[in-house]
């Protein structure tokens, strides 16, 4: 199973970072998107860590986690 990297663990110097429903909110440099998640409460989560740059969603990771899980059950 896939573990992607959260939050400081993200080694690019920039990524797209999208939203819960997979709405683009932009291209940040790794310290701007970590600010702005951290301001909303919520984690950086690397999801496509091949992409130029690297897109990481922006949501709790207990949430990713849960929707994973069920995602792979059905």
């Amino acid at each position: 199973m896939f573990t992607p990297r959260v939050n400081s663990k993200i080694k690019a110097a920039e990524v797209r970072v999208v939203s819960e429903d997979r709405s683009e909110i932009g291209v940040f440099p790794i310290a701007d998107a970590l600010s702005l998640v951290a301001s909303r409460g919520l984690d950086l989560i690397e999801i496509e860590p091949q992409a130029t740059p690297p897109v990481c969603l922006m949501m709790e990771l207990g949430m990713y986690r849960y929707r994973e899980k069920k995602s792979h059950e059905s």
